[in-house]
């Protein structure tokens, strides 16, 4: 009985809570979230936003729709792979930092 307590008041504590813990206003609509020991990735249709995990402050956005160099052609899916934001897009693959510096941009035949 005393854990289910303990457990209750842990729920009702985050459930009932008069403020929420964070609010991100610079996120719209969110399809994707990526959570690192540092960072955490909202990614958006075209947009990476980057937040501070602890304090949740805005640090960075990047991506926008287009077809040129650093560019999203269609809606990504992104991966964190070797400290690296790998942005799978429809013809290309682009490689980022972990701050959303531009490193690579491969063309694809598929």
């Amino acid at each position: 009985m005393r854990k289910i307590s303990f457990v209750l008041i842990i729920l009702s504590t985050f459930v009932f809570a008069e403020k929420p813990l964070a609010v991100l206003t610079e996120v719209l609509k969110p399809i994707q979230l990526i959570v690192t020991k540092d960072n955490i990735y909202v990614i958006e249709n075209f947009k990476i936003n980057i937040f501070n995990r602890q304090t949740f402050k805005f640090k960075k956005s990047f991506g926008k729709k287009g077809a040129g160099p650093e560019e999203f052609p269609e809606e990504i899916l992104v991966y964190y792979f070797n400290k690296k934001l790998v942005v799978c897009a429809f013809n290309k693959i682009l490689w980022f930092s972990q701050d959303g510096t531009f490193i690579e941009e491969k063309k694809t035949s598929f």
